[in-house]
């Protein structure tokens, strides 16, 4: 059981990555253009 909350609060910060990046990339893709 709690092996499994900690997949997804792995999969949730995975996430998070993700859309970090792609706010940042994005971010500086305008900075750029």
């Amino acid at each position: 059981f709690i092996k499994e909350i900690d997949t997804i609060f792995q999969i949730s910060l995975l996430q998070d990555l993700i859309s970090n990046t792609g706010v940042l990339a994005l971010a500086l893709f305008t900075t750029i253009t």
